[in-house]
């Protein structure tokens, strides 16, 4: 007779090591995001930019028609896209630099934030799924975002913007428990 097959083990992917380096447990090992993220952030605030000049006229124009400001209406405008392209310009490297996060055996600490600093942990046995996703200038940049859900949550917990496309999958995989199992 025929003795019967053994089980099939399921296949082994590679370990996600390489992509996200793990630190020992009491001191986390904090990693950035990809340095394109910045010339998305100031694309994306170039973008805006001619919305801010047109609503900074329109809104000069309606001040000057009522109180007869003695500047061009078209000057305001300007002035405040000016204004606005140099302040989102810092504040995009500003963001850059404030970005971390780190993944740890059973949880991942996110921090970031210029004014208002945010320091989140995520218990990864709270994690539902993981999203990853790449908008048009992310792609363009090569980029992509991971977006956190847990049980109990309406939407998204936390975002980690401007990650490698290897580094997003990586880390998706390796928050739901799909790399290297033992």
């Amino acid at each position: 007779m025929d003795e019967p097959l053994p089980p099939a083990e399921p296949p082994r992917l590679p370990d996600a090591a390489p992509l996200l380096p793990a630190g020992p447990p009491d001191s986390p090992c904090w990693l950035g995001l990809h340095p394109g993220i910045r010339s998305v952030w100031r694309i994306g605030s170039l973008i805006a930019t001619p919305i801010v000049a047109i609503v900074a006229a329109t809104l000069a124009r309606a001040l000057q028609e009522g109180f007869a400001l003695p500047f061009p209406w078209w000057l305001a405008g300007v002035v405040v896209a000016s204004l606005w392209l140099a302040w989102s310009w810092w504040l995009a490297g500003r963001r850059f630099a404030a970005w971390r996060y780190a993944l740890a055996p059973d949880e991942l600490s996110v921090e970031h934030g210029v004014f208002w600093r945010l320091a989140r942990t995520v218990p990864r046995v709270r994690i539902q799924h993981v999203d990853v996703h790449s908008g048009p200038l992310d792609r363009a940049y090569g980029l992509a975002q991971v977006s956190i859900y847990t049980a109990g949550s309406e939407g998204a917990v936390e975002s980690i913007p401007g990650l490698a496309p290897e580094t997003a999958e990586a880390l998706r995989d390796a928050l739901l428990g799909l790399r290297s199992r033992p």
